[in-house]
């Protein structure tokens, strides 16, 4: 039977604009849907979770339409970066054979295309390690901040970081409120749509220290932006001069795993790491065949749920890297040489025989930065 794709909807767009993706939706409404016909989903973006949901506010809403809009579940493949998306739908699911089809991937179209320029500097990466780790701080976001308030009160000679403290405009603190999307339709006013601005993460978290563990950070004042003239803006070839990557990934307090070009970067990059993110992102690395490094250090901080407590696991391990002798991180690199090689032959592979083949399958375009 020869799969029929008869649309395409891209899922972060009901961020921007909810009416258009009800239009989207209207236009490929069918009074029944065959089985080899198929609207594809792709949800690569991360989202606003209230505490204790793994349902997302875009997910809540498109469902909503789909149910309003009664279109069958079972019509619908959802190709996302969401780990857990088929336990996040389940509210939405009236019966097993309306579950759609879902693809959870590592890696968004966008998160690769972002990647693709470093893969001709990665077989020229020869290790000349002149300083134990490197941390590049993206838009600010808590844990950002207070892990270059960590970094600037401690002033570590041996880590170099980028720190950028101008906050994106798309970035909301604003808990989500009830808003009408569409006033101009009034059918749609009764769905229970939540509005937020887009790309929200949850960002409290850090708000109200629990422990005087956490404490000692509360009156650091935030450092200015920091841009270090060794951690260039394009490119990986720099990692040469770093032995262990201290990862800070998009979102920290957070109800699933989200990884972005910030993780693929050292795997690529054949470079150690240490992950401020998620409970549970190295598991999930580890669940694609990669490996970590847990014979090197304590890796226990990625078990810890309490975002203030993995907090002061994390840093607990910069510090101890940050005191030891480059000889003692040389060394350490030499040791993981066969782990790191494997770390990025296994990225390419997945690449090559399961994100590709998986967004083509269903005619998804991918844009020729993302080859």
């Amino acid at each position: 039977m020869t799969l029929e794709i008869i649309g395409h909807i891209y899922l972060s767009d009901i961020d921007h604009d909810f009416e258009e993706v009800h239009q989207q939706l209207l236009r490929l409404r069918r009074p029944n849907y065959q089985p080899h016909q198929k609207i594809v989903i792709t949800h690569e973006d991360h989202d606003y979770f209230f505490p204790g949901s793994v349902t997302g506010v875009v997910a809540h809403n498109f469902f909503k339409l789909i149910r309003y809009l009664d279109i069958p579940m079972s019509a619908l493949v959802i190709l996302t970066t969401h780990s857990r998306y088929k336990e996040s739908i389940e509210p939405f699911v009236s019966h097993d054979r309306d579950r759609p089809e879902v693809h959870s991937l590592l890696v968004s179209k966008m998160t690769w295309g972002n990647v693709v320029p470093w893969i001709n500097q990665i077989n020229n990466i020869e290790k000349d390690i002149k300083f134990n780790a490197v941390c590049i701080m993206g838009t600010p976001r808590s844990h950002r901040v207070k892990l270059a308030q960590y970094l600037n009160l401690h002033n570590f000679t041996t880590i170099q970081y980028n720190y950028n403290n101008q906050s994106s405009p798309n970035i909301s603190r604003t808990p989500p409120t009830i808003k009408i999307i569409s006033p101009h339709n009034n059918s749609l006013n009764n769905l229970g749509i939540i509005y937020t601005m887009p790309h929200r993460t949850n960002q409290g978290w850090a708000d109200i220290p629990k422990s005087s563990k956490f404490e000692f950070l509360a009156n650091q004042p935030t450092p200015v932006s920091i841009q270090n003239s060794n951690i260039p803006n394009s490119g990986i070839d720099f990692y040469k001069n770093y032995a262990i990557d201290i990862v800070v990934e998009t979102n920290f307090d957070y109800p699933h795993i989200f990884i972005s070009e910030k993780t693929l970067r050292p795997l690529l990059a054949k470079t150690p790491f240490i992950m401020f993110g998620p409970a549970g992102t190295l598991t999930y690395l580890k669940s694609f065949g990669f490996e970590t490094f847990s014979d090197c250090w304590d890796e226990g901080y990625d078990t810890v749920e309490d975002p203030q407590e993995r907090f002061i696991a994390c840093t607990k391990i910069v510090k101890e890297i940050a005191e030891w002798p480059i000889e003692k991180c040389q060394e350490i690199c030499q040791t993981l040489k066969n782990k790191l090689e494997n770390n990025q032959k296994t990225l390419l592979t997945y690449v090559d025989n399961t994100f590709k083949p998986v967004y083509n399958s269903f005619k998804v375009p991918l844009s020729d930065d993302t080859y």
